[in-house]
């Protein structure tokens, strides 16, 4: 199974287009990270988003890897190695009703994965994620 990173943004307007945004190339670099980081921020300001999704393959992720960045990531890491070779990085930020600013402060974000299971290839139950921990793009 191979899928496209995306990253899907919900506009405040019900009315308006919902930009989804192909953010493979994200994942290559530091560069390439940053500029991808850049580029959303800006989208999001104009588009007057107020929720972001990020759906992105365990294995397409050059950089950053933060499921094995530090020691302390790697003990927290929920997954049985064993079990699943692959997953899928589930990112959602959203700003809840009644907050107010483009600040950090003013968005929640929730971060899951979805591993894909060694033997059979299915997608196995989603596993909650320690946001600071394992987040793939900054608020």
């Amino acid at each position: 199974m191979r899928m496209t990173a995306m990253c899907h943004m919900l506009p405040a307007d019900a009315d308006a287009k919902h930009p989804t945004v192909g953010i493979s190339r994200a994942f290559e670099s530091p560069e390439a990270h940053g500029e991808c980081i850049a580029f959303l921020r800006d989208t999001s300001m104009r588009e007057h988003v107020v929720a972001v999704l990020l759906c992105v393959q365990q294995s397409t992720v050059r950089f950053p890897q933060v499921w094995r960045a530090s020691d302390t990531q790697r003990a927290l890491w929920p997954v049985d190695a064993d079990a699943a070779t692959d997953g899928i990085f589930v990112q959602l930020q959203y700003k809840p009703q009644g907050a107010r600013g483009d600040a950090p402060s003013s968005t929640t974000t929730l971060c899951r994965y979805i591993p894909i299971m060694r033997e059979s290839g299915a997608l196995g139950e989603w596993i909650g994620l320690d946001t600071d921990a394992f987040r793939l793009m900054p608020s």
